[in-house]
């Protein structure tokens, strides 16, 4: 992959989880965040749930811990691979596998997809995000459920952010 896409993950996944700590010590809009989706995978997991864009597993991993076994996938191999190491040294065997949300095939068909932070933000044309919709639907049960997460942008931090360099 080109450096400088952004779904290259390979040189940030060993150290994601720190750079998500990092980014919320100081402001955290994410109170409940976990709960929600434990709430929502407790309601609509009777037919199986798939963490998509599942990142390094928080999601997944919290589901797991309370009697949740869902599948995981992400487009990025190194992110699978690190979701994949933290869930066995845990005790868990999930099935985790790297795939684009647009195209993947789940092991079966799912009752509860979920998208958590900002993964279907990654898809930037209306095309991918259709496709990723439809895709997702074929791999839901009828009447399966899909929850996603976008967020608000926040113009003043976004700013700092472009105008920063590579070494900073």
């Amino acid at each position: 992959m080109n450096p400088r896409d952004l779904h290259d993950f390979e040189d940030v996944a060993e150290n994601y989880d720190l750079y998500l700590d990092a980014m919320y010590r100081n402001e955290d809009n994410h109170a409940g965040f976990l709960d929600f989706y434990l709430d929502f995978a407790r309601e609509y997991s009777q037919g199986g749930v798939i963490d998509i864009a599942c990142g390094t597993g928080a999601v997944l991993l919290h589901l797991a811990q309370n009697g949740i076994v869902a599948d995981g996938t992400d487009l990025s191999e190194a992110m699978c691979r690190v979701a994949d190491e933290k869930a066995r040294a845990m005790g868990f065997n999930l099935n985790i596998f790297p795939a684009n949300m647009t195209d993947f095939k789940g092991s079966r068909r799912y009752s509860c997809a979920i998208i958590a932070r900002s993964g279907f933000m990654h898809l930037t044309t209306s095309e991918a995000q259709r496709a990723a919709l439809l895709n997702i639907r074929e791999n839901l049960t009828d009447g399966g459920m899909l929850t996603f997460n976008t967020f608000d942008p926040h113009p003043a931090f976004q700013a700092r952010q472009m105008a920063t360099s590579e070494t900073d």
